[in-house]
This record gives structure tokens, C-alpha cells and sequence, in this order.
């Protein structure tokens, strides 16, 4: 028999974990495993706020170093146009990473992770 964990987050998502498995899933019939369920009061890294700022971070300055080396080709050839789009798009890339970041908040204390048994 299959022994599952199925951990529900804070935010809401679940995440299952087979610790042993059986080995009954080629055969005919399926397993039905034995399941132990937990809650993590925590959020999953797609909705913790750390770590979506981080990420909004990451595309920011990756977008910012492609959009400089844009601008300093235009700049070395001497293409006006060239750079005053690309200054366009840095300013649009400056918006978009503000409103991404207002969008998930202030920076606050995390709180320490809880375990439901624990309490």
C-alpha cells in the first residue's frame, strides 16, 4: 500500500508527497493509498511574499540589462529614435515593476512557521 502526505498551506494550495509506494500502479487495479494529512501554516513559494518580490526583482534587473544594452548599441551607432524608445521601455519596465510590487504588499515581519501539531 502507498503511504501519501498531503500538506495543505496557508495560502491554500496542497502538496503531495508519496513516501512509499507500492508498486501496485502497473498492475490492473490502482492503490488506495493511506494518506496522512498535515497543514503548514505557511504559504508555497508562488504566493510568499519574499519570494515573489524576489522575483518581480529578478525580471526587473534582467529586463533593465537587456534594455541598457540596447541602448548603448543605438548609442554607438548613433540611432536617436533607437534610444529614445528604448528610454521609453526603461521607463515602462520601472511601472510595471512598481505596480507588480504594490500589488503584493508592503514588506512585513514573516512570522516563524507554525506547525498545526505543534500548537
Amino acid at each position: 500500500m502507498c503511504t501519501s502526505i498531503n500538506t495543505t498551506m496557508a495560502c491554500g494550495h496542497t502538496f503531495t508527497n508519496y513516501a512509499t509506494t507500492c508498486g501496485m500502479a502497473t498492475n490492473c487495479r490502482p492503490c488506495i493509498p493511506n494518506v496522512k494529512i498535515q497543514h503548514l501554516n505557511d504559504t508555497c513559494a508562488a504566493c510568499d511574499p519574499a519570494a515573489r518580490r524576489r522575483r518581480v526583482r529578478q525580471d526587473y534587473e534582467s529586463r533593465h540589462a537587456e534594455l541598457m544594452a540596447e541602448y548603448m548599441a543605438a548609442k554607438q551607432t548613433g540611432d536617436g529614435a533607437a534610444m529614445t524608445r528604448v528610454e521609453l521601455l526603461v521607463m515602462e519596465n520601472s511601472m510595471t515593476t512598481m505596480e507588480r510590487n504594490f500589488e503584493i504588499g508592503m514588506h512585513c515581519q514573516e512570522e516563524d512557521v507554525m506547525w498545526r501539531e505543534m500548537n
